[in-house]
């Protein structure tokens, strides 16, 4: 953190990464598609929990099965 900060002061921009990003939910699941200049193509699985509904288990199990069910494969 301390490091950031370090930067913050120094730089006016850290750095800069170019995009096309869609993002879509599915209940308090986020999903972001990404797509880079170069053409290829990442995913971001985020669970949200502002309540303290959830374990970590939990959120962890309901990326996993996101990921399965999209059949998104690790690499």
């Amino acid at each position: 953190v301390e490091e950031i900060a370090s930067l913050r002061k120094h730089a006016s921009l850290i750095g800069k990464v170019e995009k096309e990003r869609s993002i879509y939910f599915i209940e308090n699941v986020k999903i972001h598609l990404d797509t880079m200049p170069d053409g290829q193509q990442f995913i971001e699985i985020e669970a949200i929990d502002t309540a303290n509904r959830f374990t970590d288990e939990d959120l962890k199990a309901q990326c996993f099965g996101i990921k399965s069910k999209l059949g998104v494969k690790d690499e």
